[in-house]
C-alpha cells in the first residue's frame, strides 16, 4: 500500500479526516501546503496533466483568502448533509435553474 503522501487519494483521506476533528482541523486547514493540495487536486482528475500550474496556483490563492480555510471545513464537516439533500431533489416542484461558470 501507498504512503499517504504518494497516493493523492490516501492523502486527500487523510486531510478531510484530519479536518473533521475540532481544533486540529483548523490547524490543518491553516497550515496551508501546495505540495500536498497539488497532490489532491491530481487525485481528482482521470489525468493530472489537466491540473495546470496556473490553476493550481488560483486554487492555493483561493485557499488564502480570509475565511476560507472555516468555510471548508464547515463543508467538509457537513458533507454527510449532500446526499441527504440529493435524495430530496425529485421533491422540488417548481423550475429550478442552476447556473454556473469558469468563476465560480
Amino acid at each position: 500500500m501507498d504512503a499517504a503522501w504518494e497516493s493523492p487519494v490516501a492523502m486527500a483521506g487523510l486531510t478531510f479526516n484530519l479536518a473533521r476533528v475540532p481544533v486540529l482541523g483548523e490547524t490543518v486547514m491553516r497550515l496551508r501546503n501546495q505540495f500536498i493540495e497539488q497532490r489532491i487536486l491530481e487525485g481528482g482528475v482521470a489525468t493530472p496533466e489537466a491540473i495546470t500550474p496556473g490553476f493550481g496556483a488560483q486554487v492555493l490563492a483561493s485557499g488564502l483568502r480570509p475565511g476560507h480555510y472555516r468555510a471548508f471545513l464547515n463543508l467538509i464537516r457537513h458533507a454527510y448533509k449532500w446526499d441527504e439533500a440529493k435524495q430530496r431533489y425529485g421533491e422540488i416542484k417548481i423550475p429550478v435553474l442552476v447556473i454556473y461558470g469558469d468563476h465560480d
